[in-house]
């Protein structure tokens, strides 16, 4: 199977692929190829919020209460405030994994992807918080899907539309898709173990719209995903640019996970490991593929 690096710096953007698109078939990765980013599409989910909160719809303190007022809740979730959210401090329940009966329990008979996330937002606000708000760090996929769900009604948009709205189309991606789009016929496919093999394998259908917030059914190529984490990158000398520079830096503060004292900020990680400089990124995968995304502040552009 494929693997592909790309890097971007000296204003010079640079991409490497090797292997191939799916294991025993003909056909050759391709620097333009997409993949999934899986959890890196927290950070995009973290930018729309972000842009909606410049344009006035939305609030850093706004609280769950006053985000989804029709919704039913827990009374432990009522206070929780977006950024408690994105910085995984919402004692919202985790789900890190799901059975195929369980999503097609959640989904119901939803058919858009709008209505699978509002399902799935109802059922994660009926069960009882994890923690209490702003108590302790607990990564969890689920905070970002109701992340999602706010963001459709403060935008007035699906999420994908908005995804398109706040950042493939103002950085020019033109290899960027989410699940709602019609994805190139011939892209690298994810791959699992069955057994002793390795065996060709793609994450679709509601689990990939009710996860879109936490990087569900988003496909980016090398480059896209190099020119999107270099916005930040001049966001965070001070240029505004994909939304302001002083948003972006509020993005980027991170507290302490209790568990190894890494930084978590809203959808980024500040970390600093053997034989290279800190830098801030995310990781991904849908467990079909794996992915990093890592800017270096100290670095040229």
């Amino acid at each position: 199977p494929a693997m592909g690096i790309a890097m971007m710096g000296d204003g010079r953007l640079s991409v490497g692929v090797s292997g191939i698109r799916k294991l025993n078939e003909p056909g050759a990765v391709q620097p333009n190829d997409v993949w999934s980013i899986g959890s890196i599409g927290k950070s995009i989910c973290c930018t729309v919020i972000g842009a909606l909160i410049e344009r006035g719809k939305l609030r850093w303190e706004e609280s769950l209460a006053e985000a989804l007022p029709d919704l039913i809740m827990d009374s432990g979730y009522r206070k929780v405030t977006l950024e408690q959210l994105m910085h995984h401090r919402g004692g919202v329940p985790q789900d890190l994994g799901f059975t195929g009966a369980r999503v097609d329990e959640l989904a119901g008979d939803a058919k858009t992807p709008t209505a699978q996330r509002v399902r799935y937002a109802k059922d994660i606000l009926s069960r009882k918080p994890i923690a209490t708000p702003g108590e302790q760090f607990a990564y969890s996929n689920a905070g970002y899907a109701l992340l999602s769900v706010i963001a459709e009604r403060a935008g007035g948009k699906p999420y994908e539309a908005l995804v398109h709205d706040f950042i493939f189309r103002p950085l020019h991606l033109r290899h960027s898709y989410t699940d709602a789009d019609d994805l190139p016929k011939t892209r690298p496919s994810g791959h699992i173990e069955e057994g002793s093999s390795l065996v060709a394998h793609n994450m679709t259908g509601p689990i990939e719209a009710m996860l879109a917030g936490a990087g569900g059914g988003l496909f980016m190529s090398l480059g896209d995903l190099a020119t999107y984490g270099a916005a930040y990158m001049m966001g965070l000398r001070g240029r505004d640019g994909l939304l302001k520079a002083a948003t972006i830096a509020r993005l980027h503060q991170g507290i302490p996970e209790i568990q190894n004292g890494r930084l978590y900020a809203c959808g980024w990680t500040s970390e600093t490991v053997p034989s290279l400089e800190p830098f801030d990124g995310h990781n991904g995968s849908n467990g079909t593929m794996r992915s990093q995304l890592a800017i270096f502040p100290g670095a040229s552009l």
